[in-house]
């Protein structure tokens, strides 16, 4: 067997052994028995891939979005049935379009996508299923949680013209994105978004699409589905 390709199978098979918790750099080495630069080096192609989502600097990695389109028994297989109903209840009687979405790879993926008709579907992985962070609303709630030297690397890589709050200032970026994740929700114009937390860390974010009329009752409706998701996770 081609020896990188064993080692990215073992770093795959160990960090979903420890599902529970995020795996760090220097216990991958020694599980591998490289240095820790060697085994950066395939463990930062994993992150580009999606197999593997990094935590920030020094926080571990874990399970990433790609591991979940070649297979529904993941990590991510928990939170979805977990979140389904709660969508399901969010959705109900509203005319809103409900996601619940990941980062991968500095990019946005949709795990589940639910319109008013209660339709769900589960997006396979796909390149026409991953969205530039800067677009949407879900994806600039899941960057205001990253760190800053992370969130500059996507700046750096993704920011242009889509990015839908029009500054072109890093530092007012940065300070937008602490504000954010200080206020642990974002609302724009039709659009609103919370993070999801597992073991204190943010995992993925819930958002809605909704229409003028009854903002703030859909605002508390929200409020109460995302708090009742992070009390079962």
């Amino acid at each position: 067997m081609i020896q990188v390709i064993e080692r990215f199978h073992k770093i795959l098979e160990y960090v979903s052994t420890n599902s529970g918790r995020a795996c760090q750099l220097g216990e991958l080495a020694q599980m591998l028995g490289v240095s820790p630069p060697a085994c950066a080096n395939i463990v930062r192609s994993m992150v580009a891939l999606g197999y593997l989502n990094s935590l920030g600097s020094r926080r571990g990695y874990v399970l990433g979005a790609a591991v979940f389109g070649l297979s529904l028994s993941t990590p991510y297989r928990y939170l979805i049935n977990v979140a389904r109903p709660v969508m399901e209840d969010l959705s109900r009687g509203h005319n809103t379009l409900t996601v619940l979405v990941v980062e991968s790879g500095g990019k946005r993926m949709e795990l589940l996508r639910m319109d008013k008709e209660s339709t769900i579907t589960v997006s396979p992985y796909a390149e026409g299923h991953f969205f530039n962070l800067f677009k949407v609303n879900t994806g600039l709630l899941l960057l205001s949680f990253m760190e800053k030297k992370r969130i500059r690397y996507f700046w750096n890589r993704d920011n242009g013209p889509e990015n839908i709050l029009k500054i072109d200032n890093f530092d007012a970026f940065y300070n937008w994105t602490l504000q954010t994740a200080q206020a642990k929700e974002l609302i724009l114009p039709g659009t609103m978004s919370a993070p999801v937390y597992s073991g204190g860390s943010v995992i993925a974010a819930l958002g809605i699409t909704y229409r003028d009329g009854e903002p703030e009752k859909t605002f508390a409706e929200f409020r109460t589905a995302i708090q009742l998701l992070n009390s079962l996770l």
